[in-house]
């Protein structure tokens, strides 16, 4: 069964400052801090990507979701699969599928109530806030989007610094290079 969050993506110009704010907002928690590798394979019914997380507890999962492309608090869905052996999966997917581009970034993972912030500095595009309210089974997103608004302004993130799409799309648009971490 699919999970559901509410998300809005941010550029931001000061990591600094905004990293202080969310400090300020989880009470001076310290983030969870992980590099995160994503390869994106072509699919119609959204979009898929295999997340190679590299940290304290390393991960690799594949993470199939369907979200609109708006600069505006949306409804995700997504369904998270463990991968066992990241190697194979990304030489199958790649095979049967293709793969659209590949992201890596340095992410920065704080909790305040039933949102998860991310701080990330992705590799050729810059640094970026992302907000996921999660939305429990049988809940609306209203509350959702209401507290993701709630952090924007806390947060003092303008509407214009709102981007669409997702990290993978950034990249396909800089072409940047695919390339796998070696």
């Amino acid at each position: 069964m699919s999970e559901r969050n509410v998300e809005i993506k941010a550029r931001i110009d000061d990591l600094d400052n905004t990293r202080k704010a969310v400090r300020e907002l989880v009470s001076g928690a310290a983030p969870q801090i992980t590099m995160q590798t994503d390869t994106y394979f072509k699919y119609d019914r959204g979009r898929m990507k295999l997340r190679e997380t590299r940290g304290s507890s390393p991960v690799c999962e594949l993470i199939v979701y369907e979200r609109p492309d708006t600069p505006h608090p949306c409804i995700s869905r997504y369904d998270i699969f463990p991968v066992n052996d990241s190697e194979a999966m990304i030489c199958d997917l790649s095979q049967s599928l293709g793969v659209v581009s590949v992201v890596r970034k340095v992410r920065e993972l704080y909790f305040y109530r039933n949102v998860r912030i991310h701080l990330d500095q992705v590799d050729g595009l810059g640094s970026f806030l992302e907000l996921e309210a999660v939305v429990p089974a049988g809940q609306f997103p209203q509350a959702g989007e209401e507290l993701v608004n709630e952090l924007l302004s806390v947060l003092r993130i303008d509407s214009a610094r709102l981007v669409e799409g997702s990290y993978s799309d950034m990249v396909e648009q800089l072409n940047l290079p695919r390339l796998r971490p070696v």
